[in-house]
C-alpha cells in the first residue's frame, strides 16, 4: 500500500477492527480460543498486533464471531484497478 493510503484512510484496518470486536465483544481470549482451536498465544499475539493471523484463522475467527466484510466505497476499488492497468502499458 502507498505511503499516502494510510493518511487518506476513512476507515480502521480490517486488522484494527477485527481486533477491537474481540476486545469488546464479552468473550474472553480462553473461551474463543477453546471454541475456535486457534492457539490462545497466537490470538494474544495478534491482538497486541505483534503477529497477524493466517486467512484459515482469520475464516475461523470471522465465522465464529458472525462477522461480514462490507465495501463501503467500491469507487476506490476500481479507481485502484485502473491505476494498475495504466501501469502494465
Amino acid at each position: 500500500m502507498a505511503k499516502n493510503a494510510s493518511k487518506s484512510r476513512k476507515y480502521a484496518k480490517v486488522s484494527d477492527q477485527l481486533r477491537n470486536i474481540v476486545e469488546t465483544c464479552g468473550i474472553s481470549r480462553y473461551r474463543i480460543a477453546q471454541d475456535t482451536g486457534i492457539p490462545e498465544s497466537g490470538l494474544s499475539f495478534f491482538l497486541s498486533g505483534k503477529r497477524g493471523l493466517s486467512s484459515k484463522a482469520l475464516d475461523v475467527l470471522g465465522e465464529y464471531l458472525d462477522l461480514e466484510v462490507v465495501m463501503h466505497s467500491p469507487k476506490a476499488i476500481l479507481s485502484h484497478s485502473e491505476q494498475r492497468s495504466r501501469t502494465r502499458r
